[in-house]
């Protein structure tokens, strides 16, 4: 097989997953040891060493000597009983590799042979890696059988297969038709969603698959106590017969990679005793596409550790690692032993900066798992490299960041396959040779507080994982294309409205670099990207022709993302309404005709761009529309001079545009799309003020809750019950429009899930209006604030935003299950904004904004925690991808995962789009 298809295989792996495979050097790992010797001799440093094994790993390359073989573990699982046989007529094609078997002859009725364990072949019998054994391996209930053996000089087809599963009585015969048998042998066959892998080499090549429901590799051998192991050739060595495992099986199946490490980890399971006081760590190498650097602990979450301390043998049973007991085996022990269960589970600990681990930290280039492991004898200056054991991840190799400074302690520039394999070898053997003296080991022991265990919290299967912008605030190019202006447009270049007097004619040129930005979302691992379509860019006038190049920019759009796995989830609306219809007709206070303007530019998106977007929203925050737009007019269009009512009809009216759009949807389009259409509403959570008066606790839960259903519940109530709150038809009586029996019909359940941004958390109270029984006036000095009745505070010790946002995890957790108990959307809640502006006006800022990984960290954990509780959260989407122009706040706030230089556009992952990414990756963090 040749080397570059072993990548090509792995190309669908996440980047910079953990697939912890192991690696064979076509040299002996002694000879590579020599090697090093050769570099390290005059070397006195540990930094040293690890650049002269650099220099090593170029001759290395020209020497051709990239010839590698992947070996995974496999533990049974399964006992096989018997297999029948049957003779292959002679003009049956024979395959170039046959399985023979140890007896000249078996039990034989009418024509079928069947053999039992004692008489089928060795697990390494003729070069062969126990490929018969394999025939019985169990893939759910579907097993895959070698396709035939060798007995008497003949040929013989496998036809049934029977296993007796530990633990059970009940034996299970498994026939030829109901398994996949491979018939040629210069392919791998589809089964169910694996992938076809196609091979170069026609030789017989046994192929072993996942299962898909258990976090675990089985294979059946003859002997129910034995592992077995599978090898992978990279290279072309014609002396050597390798069999290789379906490496696009692991691709799909994260969990399973897990496993495959610990599995892989097992024959060193007997640690010899120590003759010195030593603790050795033998790292696994892995690194992130990113380039980020981190160093955790990677250990069986359940162990057995015995050491013996005099006449005194001390067993331990590690169950979960509440504290990292392993390293509490004191130094003078004169023997441990670590013992692994047969089903050995995983636990993540994560080893903070301590000084026992700061050299190495300093100097290595990927990632590591440790294990520790006693018994090596100490290191004097250095000296005595052994290779324990070696592995590697290829499934980077090809992909490594080009790097600007050493000082990031990685490589300069891309490295080719040959160099990356030989670079990851040499720096397993130079950090294996790294020893921690007694005395470190003791202030390790003492300073346990700084290894701290980290809690690794897992979200749902399928879990959308995504990040959000908005057209008005990326794009640029306003006057470009064939769009026509949008009330921001003219709203920025009004004086005084927006800070330093912002627009958003470049924004930060999206509409030019959305290749670039979307080659940023795949190296990221996004999963789904929400943006929204520009209304003037589509029908310019807000109705009329449609202006074919902003069709065109969309439709390239769409296609990068999803020629890069990624999902668009669209919004037709982010606030960007053509100028032409609010000087016509007021924009959103234009009642029936503005509803059927969106309902006929959204028949245009949903003919144009359907056909590939599966998940539609109609309206981003109508909340901001309507009270920001036409209450206090801080957003465009900037009206607040009738905000005791224009707020509430400009709302009435984008709820029924939502609702007419959804009603074009799901009669014209989505028979044959099959998509989800929804609507987004924003709101912040409201936690009634501390008080220990029990009356007046009672006012701030009514307040609170009010003050809940005049942001939230004026637009969600409509949407998933069929008219608004109760307490504002109180409030508001004949200000607030009423809706006739056909719009509570067309409007009740017009949103397929419930789309949420969310960005903070206040106390609410009374307003001492609302306390002195003061009716809301109904001229102009009246408005929404006086309607809901309400006093927003909040707790000097929270931390706050660039934004002036309150940080609170809890209160998005009691959003999101208070939510889930009102509305109870059978398709669930996304979450399609949440984040924070953290000021990080450089470059550098940006790269340790620490501050937003912490505030993704608190968010995400209280959106796992209402998940606990109930909440049926199926997606997450961070704003933004990108920092990027902030509406009224110009370019003054940023909110960005990725910095951006306004004047040259250039882009740069922040360190909390690197920490998102694991995340993704993940499908959970640790805290």
């Amino acid at each position: 097989m040749s080397v570059p298809a072993i990548w090509q295989a792995m190309e669908t792996l996440p980047a910079g997953f953990e697939i912890f495979t192991r690696v064979l050097t076509s040299l002996d790992a002694s000879d590579v040891a020599r090697m090093v010797q050769v570099e390290k001799r005059s070397c006195k440093s540990v930094q040293k060493l690890l650049l002269a094994c650099r220099k090593l790993r170029a001759r290395l390359a020209l020497a051709s000597l990239c010839f590698s073989r992947l070996r995974v573990v496999f533990q049974t699982n399964y006992q096989l009983l018997e297999t029948q046989i049957i003779p292959r007529s002679k003009d049956s094609r024979v395959p170039p590799r046959v399985v023979p078997v140890w007896s000249e002859s078996g039990q034989v009725t009418d024509g079928t042979v069947t053999l039992k364990p004692t008489e089928l072949p060795s697990a390494h019998d003729d070069g062969v890696t126990a490929c018969f054994m394999a025939s019985a391996h169990v893939v759910g209930k579907r097993p895959i059988l070698v396709d035939a053996v060798q007995m008497n000089r003949r040929i013989y087809t496998v036809v049934s297969v029977k296993l007796l599963k530990r633990g059970s009585d009940n034996e299970q015969t498994i026939d030829g038709d109901d398994s996949l048998t491979l018939r040629n042998y210069s392919y791998i066959k589809e089964f169910g969603e694996w992938k076809t892998l196609k091979l170069s080499e026609k030789r017989f090549l046994q192929f072993a698959e996942v299962n898909s429901r258990q976090s675990r590799f089985d294979l059946v051998t003859q002997d129910s106590s034995m592992s077995l192991e599978l090898e992978v050739p990279i290279g072309t060595d014609a002396q050597t017969n390798y069999y290789l495992v379906n490496q696009a099986t692991v691709s799909i199946h994260l969990q399973e990679l897990l496993q495959l490490h610990f599995q892989s980890l097992r024959p060193i399971h007997s640690l010899p005793e120590p003759s010195m006081r030593e603790v050795c760590m033998i790292r696994i190498a892995f690194r992130s596409l990113a380039g980020h650097l981190h160093s955790r602990w990677l250990v069986p979450g359940n162990i057995m550790v015995e050491s013996q301390e005099g006449d005194t043998r001390i067993t331990r049973q590690q169950t979960g690692f509440e504290h990292f007991d392993i390293v509490t085996c004191r130094a003078h022990a004169s023997s441990m032993k670590v013992i692994l269960p047969e089903d050995p589970g995983y636990a993540w600990i994560e080893v903070r900066g301590t000084s026992e681990t700061a050299l190495s930290r300093r100097s290595c280039l990927y990632f590591y798992a440790v294990v520790l492991h006693y018994g090596e004898r100490q290191i004097t200056k250095h000296g005595g490299v052994r290779a324990l054991h070696l592995h590697w991840l290829p499934g980077v190799l090809e992909s490594r960041p080009t790097l600007r400074s050493r000082k990031r302690r990685y490589l300069k520039g891309n490295l080719s396959i040959a160099t990356s394999s030989y670079e990851s070898t040499l720096q397993d053997l130079t950090l294996t040779a790294q020893m921690l003296s007694s005395n470190r080991l003791e202030r390790q022991i003492n300073n346990q507080n700084n290894i701290a265990m980290s809690k690794e919290l897992q979200f749902p299967e399928n879990f959308m994982w995504g990040t959000a912008t908005a057209s008005y605030q990326v794009e640029g190019a306003v006057n470009e294309g064939g769009r026509g202006d949008c009330i921001w447009d003219a709203f920025s270049r009004t004086p005084g409205k927006i800070v330093n007097g912002d627009t958003g004619e470049k924004a930060i040129d999206h509409y030019h670099r959305f290749k670039e930005d979307i080659q940023l979302m795949k190296k990221m691992g996004l999963k789904a990207y929400r943006l929204s379509i520009a209304w003037p860019r589509i029908i310019p006038a807000g109705i009329g022709k449609v202006n074919e190049e902003g069709v065109d920019f969309y439709n390239k759009l769409i296609d990068e993302l999803l020629a890069n796995d990624i999902t668009p989830l669209v919004t037709l609306y982010h606030w960007d309404l053509p100028l032409a219809l609010q000087i016509e007709y007021d924009g959103w206070l234009g009642g029936k005709f503005i509803q059927d303007a969106f309902a006929q530019y959204a028949r245009v998106c949903f003919g144009r761009f359907g056909d590939r977007v599966k998940d539609w929203l109609t309206l981003n925050e109508p909340w901001c529309a309507a009270f920001l737009g036409y209450g206090n007019g801080v957003h465009a269009p900037g009206r607040k001079c009738k905000p005791q009512t224009e707020a509430y009809v400009s709302g009435h009216n984008l709820l029924l545009a939502h609702a007419r759009a959804v009603e074009v949807y799901r009669n014209e389009f989505k028979a044959v799309q099959k998509g989800r259409i929804g609507i987004t509403l924003n709101c912040d959570w409201r936690e009634p003020a501390p008080t220990d008066d029990p009356v007046q606790k009672v006012k701030n839960e009514d307040a609170a809750e009010r003050s809940l259903l005049f942001c939230l519940g004026w637009f969600a109530d409509p949407v998933y019950k069929g008219d608004y709150p109760q307490v504002m038809k109180d409030r508001c009586g004949l200000r607030l429009p009423k809706f006739t029996e056909d719009e509570t019909k067309l409007l009740k359940g017009s949103s397929d899930f419930f789309g949420l941004n969310h960005y903070g958390t206040n106390y609410a109270e009374p307003s001492p209006e609302y306390e002195a029984k003061i009716p809301p006036p109904n001229d102009a000095s009246g408005g929404f604030g006086l309607d809901e009745g309400t006093k927003l505070t909040s707790d000097d010790s929270w931390k706050r935003t660039d934004m002036g946002w309150n940080v609170a995890g809890w209160g998005f957790q009691k959003l999101l299950v208070w939510i889930q108990n009102r509305y109870a959307v059978p398709s669930g809640i996304l979450v399609t904004e949440n984040g924070c502006a953290w000021p990080d006006r450089t470059k550098e800022e940006a790269q340790n904004d620490d501050f937003r990984v912490e505030f993704y960290k608190e968010y995400l954990t209280g959106l796992h925690n209402a998940i606990a509780e109930g909440a049926d959260v199926r997606g997450y989407f961070a704003w933004s991808f990108l920092d990027n122009y902030e509406w009224a706040e110009g370019y003054a706030k940023r909110f960005g995962l990725h910095w951006v230089d306004y004047q040259t556009m250039e882009r740069t992952p922040k360190k909390s789009a690197i920490w998102f990414g694991e995340v993704i990756r993940r499908n959970g963090f640790a805290i």
